[in-house]
């Protein structure tokens, strides 16, 4: 295993070979890529004989390669924890060996193998970093999420926005958030290759961990080595000690249970007690534990979230395991703070734990009612198509009760509703029909298609559009009621344009056009109206000039603006869109609440948005020169719940 260190450590510091680059090109590029053969080369002479046996570690699954070393069972499941620690795998998984070598990879002052605390806590080395950084003339926001990257018009990123408006411009950006946030949430979409759009979006970032922070008013004691009378630490309680790890066999049950959306029944713990190397994280006499336990999926079974209840059962299990252990270890607990894969990407922004994920669905090109078109769905922030392949009745149900409609009269092939555009995001679609989304049935894997757009399906749905549970249990509702929703062009320019695509967001709601109180107006909500109007994606507006117009309407003694935003029935208080509804019509709204004196949107104004035309709208507007222009882009939904008034 060092041998196969010192090969593979090496690699990861220069960039990957481009095989391509060999035989294309001018003869400078051809003999640069040439040299980039040599890390290669040197490696496998590292290597020499061992080189067969050292693949077999970065492909085998872990479990096969202990066996060939190692005969005791807990030690080969003590080994294999370190394979699968913080990834969605077995033991049993091709590749996990992998995991295990980037553990032996891991240096300290020299010494390999070796890991280590930070002094004062985690903190303590952002603190660090930031008075470094601070030292060398750098300026430090907090409380200050950065909305999107800001693009020139060479292509080059020039700084970012923040959530507040605020524009910080800069010759490089440097983003430490996950790739899906920054390519996928923060740059513009048409800014970069679909193709590498599409990469992104097909990461696999799952993690099964849930990690436990624990306080502790005495220092665990095991069975196997109990603590001394004077209760100092001893050298395991220096060391992560693993539990539930008595074989193999126990880590793949774990890890099998999660897969059926179940956390695991005997959880597979690491455990860490920083303050046995640090004091100064805890009081005296008492410390810190922390737990890592694995697996637990990021929605469970039935696409069920995490509710506080399921959160503390699961606590509660791992402190059953421990207290196995480490008797005595359930009554040392002064508190714990318990964080689920969505708590860690929601707290820390790690991405997607991952069990089916959220997608968008729609239909467009020609239908009736809105009930049949080309299934286009958006997945990871790109809209695409599903390929007519296997596709069937079951599988178009399940698209059908998902757009909200009863079931689905049948499905079309080879893109009888025209060619879409985007990546085909599924292929090979089996569905049982049970399925409450497309992203549960079973599939090629997103992205995965040998498909061209001739062959994207369609569906024809049945029944009205049905009501769907409201998502919060209070507050008023819009029974049987129906919106329309459009955009209103303010801008002379866009009064011209065909179709309307930047404007001020009006519903209409009990007859009277009310505009959106733009206060918690989100990406979310932008991206929303433009779907429902039939747009593929929303894009960035600067609002600040929107505000000037408003603050000088408002000013304009002519001008009834003053009069009528001092009505609460001239607002839409506000949307709660997720950025996932099909409709606008289907994120919760906020009306102005009954009997408020005050006005609905103080100091606030109308919400904008702009959105981006697909091909279609393009081509309409070819078509549309010398004909009457529209004023405005409207549709009608079905209302759905409102939030509780605030």
């Amino acid at each position: 295993m060092s041998r196969l260190v010192s090969a593979i450590d090496p690699l990861l510091d220069v960039p990957p070979l481009d095989p391509a680059a060999l035989t294309h090109g001018p003869p400078r590029q051809r003999l640069h890529a040439l040299c980039s053969l040599w890390p290669l080369l040197r490696a496998g002479l590292v290597l020499g004989k061992q080189l067969p046996q050292s693949y077999q570690v970065l492909t085998a699954p872990i479990s096969k390669v202990l066996d060939q070393w190692f005969e005791s069972e807990p030690l080969k499941a003590t080994l294999a924890t370190d394979a699968v620690i913080g990834a969605m795998a077995s033991p049993h998984t091709p590749g996990s060996g992998y995991v295990l070598l980037h553990h032996v990879m891991g240096e300290l002052q020299g010494q390999q193998g070796a890991w280590a605390y930070v002094a004062g806590g985690m903190g303590a080395l952002s603190n660090a970093i930031a008075c470094a950084a601070a030292a060398h003339g750098a300026h430090i926001f907090t409380e200050k999420p950065v909305a999107r990257v800001l693009v020139g018009t060479n292509g080059a990123a020039c700084g970012v926005a923040l959530g507040d408006g605020t524009e910080l411009r800069s010759r490089l950006v440097l983003s430490n958030a996950s790739p899906q946030h920054t390519f996928l949430q923060l740059v513009p979409q048409e800014q970069l290759p679909a193709a590498f759009v599409r990469q992104v979006a097909q990461l696999d970032t799952r993690s099964p961990v849930t990690k436990i922070n624990v306080a502790v008013a005495r220092l665990p004691s095991f069975l196997a080595a109990p603590n001394p009378r004077d209760g100092r630490p001893l050298p395991h309680h220096q060391c992560s000690i693993h539990l539930n790890c008595e074989d193999v066999a126990l880590l793949h049950q774990a890890f099998e249970d999660a897969s059926q959306g179940q956390p695991s029944a005997r959880p597979m713990i690491e455990l860490c007690i920083p303050s046995a190397l640090d004091p100064s994280l805890a009081p005296p006499g008492c410390h810190v534990v922390s737990l890592f336990t694995q697996y637990t999926p990021y929605t469970l079974a039935g696409g069920r979230p995490w509710g506080e209840q399921e959160r503390e059962a699961y606590a509660d299990r791992v402190f059953d395991c421990v207290e196995d252990y480490a008797p005595g270890f359930k009554a040392s607990v002064v508190g714990r703070d318990v964080l689920t894969p969505p708590d860690l990407e929601r707290v820390f922004g790690l991405p997607g734990g991952a069990q089916p994920p959220e997608i968008q669905l729609r239909l467009v090109g020609a239908g009736t009612g809105g009930r049949e078109g080309r299934l286009e769905l958006r997945y990871q922030g790109t809209w695409g198509t599903v390929c007519d392949d296997d596709f069937d009745i079951h599988a178009a149900a399940v698209a059908c009760r998902e757009l909200g409609f009863e079931g689905a009269e049948t499905w079309s092939h080879s893109a009888t509703y025209g060619r879409g555009e985007g990546p085909v995001w599924l292929d090979n679609v089996r569905c049982s029909g049970t399925e409450s989304s497309l992203a549960q049935c079973s599939s090629n894997g997103w992205g995965v298609s040998d498909c061209q757009h001739s062959e994207d399906v369609g569906v024809v749905c049945s029944g009205p559009l049905l009501p769907r549970a409201p998502s919060l249990a209070s507050g008023a509702r819009l029974q049987g009621s129906r919106l329309e929703v459009r955009i209103k062009p303010v801008l002379a320019w866009a009064k011209l344009s065909v179709p309307v695509t930047e404007g001020v967001v009006e519903v209409k709601y009990e007859g009277r056009w009310r505009q959106v109180c733009d206060a918690g107006w989100t990406r979310n909500n932008s991206r929303v109206v433009c779907g429902t109007l039939g747009f593929p994606h929303e894009g960035h507006l600067d609002t600040s000039f929107y505000r000037k117009l408003w603050n000088l309407k408002l000013k304009d003694p002519l001008s009834s603006l003053k009069t009528l935003s001092q009505k609460n029935t001239f607002w839409i208080h506000r949307f709660g869109c997720l950025g996932t509804e099909p409709h606008l019509s289907q994120c919760p709204l906020q009306l102005a609440p009954p009997g408020r004196p005050r006005p609905t949107c103080p100091r606030g104004m109308h919400a904008v948005v702009r959105c981006v035309p697909g091909p279609e709208f393009q081509k309409a507007k070819t078509k549309a020169k010398g004909k009457p222009l529209r004023k405005a882009a409207k549709v009608k939904a079905l209302a759905r719940p409102m939030l509780a008034p605030a």
